[in-house]
């Protein structure tokens, strides 16, 4: 399975990548609906996290309702299913499921079916997708 990668040394925080993907999956400017983060940090700014695609996802094992699936391209989550227990949150070591901020789900990368809007627009070219 593809996933996105991260270059930290071409990273400069710019968090283009957290628009971009709030527009691409919510059709608003909010960073804070984004399915990638940039992490705070100062002076120097933090690096993207996203979600790794895990072979075998800790997220999905969490999962007590099997919500988390995997299809052809990325680890997605079926709302129909999702109780919004937040186990999936707590059980990825990469801290890249995020809660929405507007309806509190539980939200993942979903690698915008095989072609992420994140790695089209960052101006540094920090982001590929392999």
């Amino acid at each position: 399975m593809s996933k996105i990668k991260v270059n930290s040394n071409k990273c400069t925080g710019c968090m283009i990548c957290e628009l971009v993907c709030s527009i691409a999956k919510n059709e608003e400017v909010n960073p804070k609906r984004a399915r990638i983060r940039v992490k705070e940090a100062f002076p120097i700014p933090g690096s993207p996290v996203v979600c790794s695609q895990c072979k075998k996802p800790l997220c999905r094992e969490g999962c007590p309702v099997n919500a988390i699936e995997i299809n052809d391209v990325s680890i997605t989550i079926n709302y129909d299913k999702c109780t919004k227990c937040m186990k999936c949150v707590k059980a990825c070591p990469f801290n890249a499921v995020f809660i929405d901020v507007k309806d509190g789900k539980p939200i993942i990368c979903d690698l915008c079916n095989g072609d992420p809007q994140c790695v089209k627009y960052c101006p540094k070219g920090a982001l590929t997708y392999k």
